[in-house]
This record gives structure tokens, sequence and C-alpha cells, in this order.
């Protein structure tokens, strides 16, 4: 495991701006887009996520090709997750938190694990 954190969106929270956890190892994304995954991100809610809550913005394809990361093509998982459940993704991939709209806190826990040889510095 190379981090453990937990990420709370308070209540009115705006939504996140997008990022990524990692970024590609060689600086060439032509060759970096073929390299498989070395780092995984385990997202489990503390409470339900529901259009009121909300849950977090995917950009399927962009740990492969930044340019996927557009207001078109991003999904969210399904927005019926009860405490508990699990969301697995390639830290790569272009993400972010949606907006809280909710009166509670959304408490979020990650846990990313690493291929042995890899160190997010």
């Amino acid at each position: 495991m190379g981090s453990y954190v937990t990420v709370t969106s308070m209540l009115g929270a705006e939504a996140q701006q997008l990022h990524a956890y990692q970024e590609g190892l060689f600086g060439d994304p032509a060759f970096d887009a073929n390299v498989p995954p070395y780092s995984i991100t385990l997202v489990i809610p503390l409470v339900g996520l529901n259009p009121t809550t909300s849950s977090t913005l995917f950009f399927p394809g962009s740990h492969r090709d930044h340019a996927l990361a557009d207001a078109v093509t991003g999904t969210a998982p399904d927005l019926d997750l009860d405490p508990g459940d699990a969301i697995l993704f390639d830290s790569r991939i272009t993400h972010g938190g949606m907006a809280n709209r909710s009166a509670a806190p959304r408490p979020i826990v990650y846990c990313t694990y690493h291929r042995a040889w890899y160190r997010d510095v």
C-alpha cells in the first residue's frame, strides 16, 4: 500500500478541480500510453453516494490520452453506492470530486496500491 487517506467533501462543496494521482513514468506520452498500471486506487465511501451527495467524475481512457478528459467524456459510477462499496481505478485516470449538494459531509477513504518498485514521492 502506497498511501491511505480520507477525503471529506463538506456540505455545499463545489466540484473539485480535475486531476490525476500519477503521471506517465517516462515523459513520452506515446510510450507512457502503453505502460500497464503501476498504481491502483481503491475508493470506499463512508456514506451513501447518491444524486444529492454525488460521487467522483472519471474520464475513461485519460490514463492513456489526457485529451480525453473533457466535460463531454466524464462519467460517474453508479450513484447509488452504499457505505463500504468499492471503486477501483488506475491512478493515472483524470478525475475530480463532484459537488456535494447534501446537508452533510461526504467522507471517502482512498487506498492506493503500487507495484513494489514504484514510490510516489
